[in-house]
């Protein structure tokens, strides 16, 4: 859990940096990262075919308030969020 948190810590940070704009950032490597973490919070999720995972992430790198909503929730009321928004087939093969 502490695990999760802290890559829950970093991709989160990643999503301020990039939303900042700072400077002297290289956004394009920060976009890279951020996609890079969707992916492996995508991964950890149980019960979602390919084609699901896939639907998810082009809706999250779409939408930056469902990218937020899916990144800050873990566990079962992840699995519940992504039942709201894509419905009850998500987990269906």
């Amino acid at each position: 859990m502490a695990d999760e948190l802290k890559n829950l810590r970093k991709g989160m940070s990643l999503v301020a940096t990039a939303l900042e704009k700072p400077r002297k950032v290289n956004v394009e490597k920060v976009n890279v990262e951020i996609e890079q973490f969707i992916i492996q919070e995508i991964e950890k999720v149980d019960d979602l075919s390919l084609e699901s995972k896939v639907v998810v992430y082009r809706t999250l790198t779409k939408d930056e308030k469902a990218a937020k909503a899916f990144l800050t929730t873990i566990g079962e009321l992840r699995h519940i969020w992504l039942k709201m928004e894509f419905g009850n087939n998500i987990f269906e093969s």
